[in-house]
Formats: structure tokens, C-alpha cells, sequence
């Protein structure tokens, strides 16, 4: 054999300067890394808060609840000006504003520990009658976080409720003596009671195993608070 037929090293130290040559990357290999990094980074997100606010406007429950409401505060919003055309004897309920005011807001209190949890009492314990809570809890959700976002799955639609009743309070104090602080404030504390009965009623869901145990757990709990409240 001719020296010019020179063998190619076979080995790695048969290279020059004793060293292996580094392997040349392949592109398809470092394109998929590139884009991996390119990626973006998971922002704020509330899956189960989107999950619940989607199966509830999906449900003919929600709207007939809806209608419920409205039309017994507009059947109030009617009984209160007849009364009030009564009382001033037909002649005008100017200056009643207040009273139409404090009705409204009383009826709304009572209304609102009716149907919160009416709409409320089945987030958890539902979950726990369909056997599905097992799934939710080895999900990346906290339990803290699955309590918060079903608190807020309940709490946005009922908001709504509250809303429907602004222009029935907007009449109210075009009627006159209603200030615009306690028109203000009256609209806050609803929305401090729509807070405070989802957040019960999410406790009671929470601790007993089915919706209905849930429900007269909260009617208890309401009777006894309001039962120790009369004695103080």
C-alpha cells in the first residue's frame, strides 16, 4: 500500500493535539431548546374561577334565579310607592326617599340570605357528591386557592343581584330626603352581606358532606347568630 492512502485516526486521541473533536450540534436538536426559552412564563391565572363562572351561565337555574329576584324587587319597588301614594293621600311621595330607601335595602338583606345560598351551598359539597373533589385536590391548586376561587365563583354572580337593584335605589333618591352618603353606603353594605353569607355558605359547603346538610347548617348558623345578637 502506498503512503499516501494514510489511515484516518479511529480513536479519539488519535487526533490532533490528542484531543476529540467536539460533536457539531444539530440545528433541529438546539431549535426545539430555543424555543422552550422563548417560551413564556405562566402569568396570573384562576382555572377553577373560569371552570365555575362558565357552568354557571351555562345552567338554566342561574337565570331563573336571576328573574326570581328581579321581579320580587320590582313587586317590592311597587308595593312601596303604592303605599306611599296611600299614605301622603294621593297626592305625591316626594320627600319619601329615605323610606323607599331603607325598605328596599331591608328587603335586600332578607332576600340575599335566601338565595346566596340558594346559589352557594353546592360549590363544594356538589364536588363531594360527584366524587370529582379527589380530582381537584391533586391538581397544582393549593386547597387555599380552590376555597378562594370557589368563593369567587359564587360571589361575582351574585354581585349581579345587588346591581339590578341601582336603579330601583337611583328612584329612590330622585324621590328626595335620601343623601348621596347613604345612598353610597347602603350600596356598600350590600355588597359587605353579599361577602359575608357567600363566605358562610362556602364554610358550610366546605364542612358537611351534601348540599342539602349544607343549606340547614347555614340556616342554623344564621338563626344562632342572629339569636345571640337580639340578647346583646
Amino acid at each position: 500500500m502506498s503512503s499516501s492512502s494514510a489511515a484516518e485516526p479511529i480513536f479519539p486521541e488519535d487526533t490532533p493535539h490528542g484531543m476529540a473533536s467536539a460533536p457539531s450540534a444539530s440545528p433541529g436538536v438546539e431549535r426545539p431548546r430555543r424555543a422552550a426559552s422563548r417560551r413564556p412564563k405562566p402569568g396570573f391565572e384562576l382555572p377553577l374561577l373560569v371552570k365555575e363562572l362558565n357552568e354557571q351561565s351555562s345552567q338554566f337555574r342561574t337565570y331563573l334565579l336571576r328573574l326570581v329576584y328581579g321581579l320580587l324587587l320590582l313587586g317590592a319597588m311597587l308595593t312601596l310607592f303604592v303605599r306611599g301614594l296611600i299614605r301622603s293621600g294621593g297626592a305625591s311621595t316626594l320627600g319619601q326617599g329615605q323610606l323607599v330607601f331603607d325598605s328596599l335595602t331591608t328587603f335586600q338583606f332578607w332576600a340575599l340570605n335566601l338565595f346566596v345560598p340558594a346559589v352557594t351551598c353546592g360549590c363544594l359539597s356538589g364536588e363531594k357528591e360527584r366524587n370529582t373533589l379527589g380530582t381537584l385536590l391533586i391538581t397544582t391548586l393549593t386547597p387555599w386557592q380552590i376555597v378562594l376561587q370557589k368563593f369567587l365563583g359564587r360571589f361575582i354572580p351574585v354581585v349581579g343581584y345587588i346591581c339590578m337593584s341601582f336603579p330601583m335605589l337611583a328612584a329612590a333618591y330622585s324621590l328626595g330626603g335620601l343623601s348621596s352618603d347613604t345612598l353610597w353606603s347602603g350600596g356598600l353594605l350590600l355588597i359587605v352581606a353579599v361577602a359575608q353569607t357567600t363566605a358562610l355558605s362556602v364554610l358550610c359547603s366546605a364542612y358537611f358532606a351534601t348540599t342539602v346538610e349544607a343549606l340547614l347548617g347555614y340556616f342554623l348558623l344564621l338563626f344562632a347568630s342572629r339569636l345571640g345578637l337580639s340578647f346583646l
